[in-house]
């Protein structure tokens, strides 16, 4: 298994005003908010390691878990949404080379982007991180294709709006 780990510094200010203007992110902090993404994937690296249900293996921010909970309750089936692991981009898994990139974003929140192979094919997860009482959460997951928390919001009733900042323009 490899893991590679690289933290690049905010290019600039936050575009908009934060509701808790402190400090920019030390590299301890973009250190925990890694640590967050690699916990996540630990059983994804091990062979047919099982791996938890989704709505109990994420530090989920409370927004997120909301959207989670409107949408199970919408859901036909014990499964619920999204019908896809949002963690691997798909439903069965061989992941390898797992390579993380951690970024402060606005509002003193952090970006990381989880890179791999899964069955040989390259894929890119991105993750939305905030500061809540002292813990790293997850506000939001998306690739180019789909975004998490609108997934959700399609399974089920509109839950309170995200708290994170939107994620940085993509090249």
């Amino acid at each position: 298994m490899l893991l590679t780990v690289l933290h690049l510094a905010l290019a600039g200010p936050p575009s908009a005003p934060c509701p808790a203007a402190g400090a920019p992110l030390s590299a301890a902090q973009l250190d925990a908010a890694t640590a967050v993404i690699t916990r996540l994937y630990a059983p994804y690296l091990q062979p047919d390691a099982p791996t938890p249900a989704l709505n109990a293996s994420a530090p989920w921010t409370s927004a997120l878990r909301n959207h989670w909970d409107h949408a199970l309750a919408g859901s036909p089936d014990e499964q619920g949404p999204p019908g896809f692991d949002p963690y691997i981009d798909g439903q069965d898994y061989r992941l390898t080379d797992l390579r993380l990139t951690a970024r402060a974003s606005a509002c003193l929140g952090a970006d990381v982007d989880a890179a791999f192979e899964n069955f040989g094919t390259p894929t890119l997860i991105h993750y939305t991180l905030i500061l809540s009482n002292g813990d790293w959460r997850v506000d939001d997951v998306f690739t180019d294709r789909w975004r998490l928390s609108v997934l959700l919001g399609a399974w089920g009733a509109v839950a309170a709006p995200l708290t994170g900042a939107p994620p940085p323009a993509r090249p």
